[in-house]
């Protein structure tokens, strides 16, 4: 009170002020997960922190300990306060926390309070149940971690979590979070790092979890960075590292650049059909100058190759309307081949499913004619069907509102008489 009250008029003093911050942090020090928490203080310690900026909050990565309270109020409080200084050794003590939390030390540290819990709740659960429970208690724990990681940022941080993310020793869930807390703390001028992430998404045995990740954080990359990176990707070997990849790309595109992903997608092998479906969809959404109805149009026909024509297709599946229908009738004869998936290639198809229930037919997908006739044409008919649907109930709603404003009108009008 002595600072803020009437803009700091009652200390003018320059140094009495610098004395009263001083001791005002050593105050916050002292106990300072029971201080704030507690209620009744006038003046709540976050905001006394907040008063002191980064002056206040340097002492605070000290108190990032393994088992401290607080240690995620404290990233926070230290990633929106702290200098780079003050970050940087929260960075430092947040990895030592994590990895004592991923340690046998810290399991055995644990599991009295894990027997104490399961007496309380009258729980008597066998070795391989109990030994469970510690795995799952650890990794709760460590994923709170990466939590405040990704909070506070910095090179150790960044460091750490990549090194974890590619020790294949890690389960699945853990090695994601840990590039799912990379997120927007990646320095797209430390080449490095980037490739790392393209190094994981490269390889064979990479988890789908862990690839989805790696790619997302590729995603936040300038495009020009990692665009040559991701068109490297559709020459993998499975299908849905190039859809990741394919995807990506175009999300990071604009229309003026669709010719170039359609150039890149020519040749590329084992394409499937929720490729098609996907990329068209996304071209769809795109910005830019063409548009995605002129793209379309231009890609459909056959003299593109097969790839390109039906993503281009793929569009209507879910950007197209019951005008489009005319549009896509003079491919429904089309005899040419569509692409094939690779043997042993899970969840690659090319099949459709027209009608439902016991009318229900599905179709394999051999040639364009049959991919618009038995995928996109019922798409669209669907939809129009849906939105004529949707367009009745709209006017009943509206016909039903009429009727009642002139029942109104009629009541005030014999009220007036």
């Amino acid at each position: 009170m002595l600072l803020t009250h009437n803009d700091g008029a009652l200390v003018t003093d320059a140094e009495t002020r610098q004395k009263l911050k001083v001791a005002l942090v050593d105050w916050t020090m002292v106990d300072f997960a029971g201080r704030v928490d507690e209620s009744s203080q006038i003046y709540g310690t976050e905001q006394i922190l907040k008063y002191l900026q980064a002056d206040g909050v340097r002492r605070l990565p000290d108190l990032i300990q393994p088992d401290a309270p607080k240690i995620d109020l404290i990233s926070k409080l230290v990633a929106e306060l702290g200098d780079p200084p003050t970050k940087t050794r929260a960075s430092e003590k947040l990895v030592a926390v994590a990895k004592d939390i991923n340690s046998d030390a810290w399991i055995a540290r644990k599991k009295p309070d894990v027997e104490r819990a399961n007496k309380a709740s009258k729980l008597e659960p066998n070795e391989r149940q109990f030994q469970a429970q510690l795995e799952q208690y650890q990794e709760e724990e460590l994923l709170r971690a990466f939590s405040s990681m990704k909070l506070v940022g910095q090179q150790p941080i960044v460091t750490y979590l990549l090194a974890f993310a590619a020790d294949s020793s890690h389960p699945t869930k853990r090695r994601a979070a840990a590039l799912a807390a990379l997120e927007g703390n990646l320095d797209e001028n430390n080449k490095p790092q980037i490739d790392e992430i393209l190094k994981l998404a490269r390889a064979d045995d990479t988890p789908d979890e862990v690839r989805d990740q790696a790619l997302r954080r590729v995603g936040e990359m300038p495009r020009a960075l990692v665009i040559n990176d991701l068109y490297e990707l559709f020459g993998h070997s499975n299908w849905k590292v190039r859809w990741m990849a394919a995807e990506l790309v175009l999300k990071m595109s604009r229309t003026n650049q669709v010719a170039e992903f359609m150039d890149h997608l020519r040749g590329v092998e084992g394409m499937s059909l929720t490729e098609a479906w996907r990329y068209g969809t996304l071209i769809g959404s795109m910005k830019g100058e063409p548009k995605p109805t002129e793209l379309v149009a231009k890609y459909s026909t056959d003299d593109n190759p097969v790839q390109a024509r039906v993503s281009a297709l793929g569009y209507y599946f879910e950007n197209g309307s019951k005008e489009d229908l005319p549009k896509i009738a003079p491919y429904e004869e089309d005899k040419t081949k569509t692409p094939k998936c690779k043997p042993d290639s899970p969840g690659c198809e090319w099949k459709c499913t027209v009608g439902q229930g016991k009318d229900a037919k599905t179709y394999d997908i051999t040639m364009v004619g049959e991919f618009v006739k038995y995928c996109v044409r019922p798409a669209l008919e669907k939809r129009s069907e849906a939105e004529a649907k949707g367009q009745q109930d709209s006017d009943g709603k509206d016909e039903k509102q009429d009727e009642k404003q002139d029942e109104k009108q009629d009541e005030k009008q014999d009220e007036k008489q």
